[in-house]
């Protein structure tokens, strides 16, 4: 898969996405229910979702100022 592809789908998807789906391709993996599944729970994930997650972990609410400057990058 040429390296702009990649780049696409992680503009897209996300970089979690892209790396399980370029490993299904690389091990020549038959795409099951099981896969499908992940990758579409992996392509669900936002990057909102995701930085609103990483700020609970930290301990800044996303209201203060540092949580609104950062959501505000993502949407």
């Amino acid at each position: 898969m040429p390296a702009a592809q990649i780049a696409a789908l992680i503009i897209q998807y996300g970089l979690p996405f892209a790396e399980y789906l370029v490993q299904l391709i690389q091990n020549k993996t038959e795409v099951t229910a099981t896969e499908w599944a992940n990758l579409k729970l992996l392509a669900s994930v936002s990057a909102k979702s995701e930085l609103l997650d990483r700020l609970k972990t930290a301990g800044v609410e996303p209201t203060s100022p540092q949580g609104v400057a950062l959501l505000a990058l993502v949407g």
